[in-house]
């Protein structure tokens, strides 16, 4: 076993490593990166060799089985791009499949949700926003650090739209995603 280092664990340092089967250098003599996808170089079994490899699961994302251990191929990229394996690894254009390094970056849990389209039970036809029959209003809410915010009800949908897209701006930044593929 070698060590992967991996950022942004809070152990003061925001660096720790873990037991890991690979190594960047690993994935480096395995795989060949080309437009954001990895193809097993001449090294590899006969039957995978200079194939793309790995799998897509049911969730979407494009894995590959290494040395007895599963990796998202965005993982594997970065790591061979980067030197490290972050925490999360998010796909700025939300496409799980586009693993080109350009549209990855690395980010945390909470940044990594930041960047969903709006979800399937959505009614309103907006991103974090919701029609209250109690109130007869729509309501702003949306996770900042793990946390459902108000960011308060009003009559007007227009205007609770406004605030959800300058509220998403403010606390989520660069990964804010206004509903959709950018």
């Amino acid at each position: 076993m070698s060590k992967v280092s991996i950022k942004g664990a809070d152990t003061g340092t925001g660096v720790f490593t873990i037991e890991s089967p690979a190594t960047n250098t690993d994935f480096a003599s395995r795989f060949d990166y080309v437009d954001g996808k990895l193809y097993w170089k001449a090294n590899a079994n006969q039957k995978v060799r200079f194939k793309e490899a790995g799998f897509v699961t049911k969730k979407g994302y494009r894995k590959v089985e290494f040395d007895g251990r599963k990796y998202g191929t965005h993982q594997i990229v970065f790591a061979l791009h980067h030197g490290y394996i972050p925490n999360a690894v998010d796909h700025i254009n939300t496409d799980k499949l586009d693993n080109r390094i350009e549209n990855l970056r690395e980010a945390d849990r909470c940044q990594n949700g930041y960047n969903r389209g709006m979800t399937a039970s959505n009614t309103s036809g907006i991103k974090n926003v919701a029609y209250r029959a109690d109130s007869d209003k729509w309501r702003v809410t949306l996770r900042v650090d793990g946390r459902t915010k108000s960011f308060g009800s009003y009559f007007d949908i227009e205007l609770a739209e406004l605030v959800s897209f300058e509220a998403r701006d403010k606390w989520h930044g660069e990964y804010a995603n206004h509903g959709g593929s950018l």
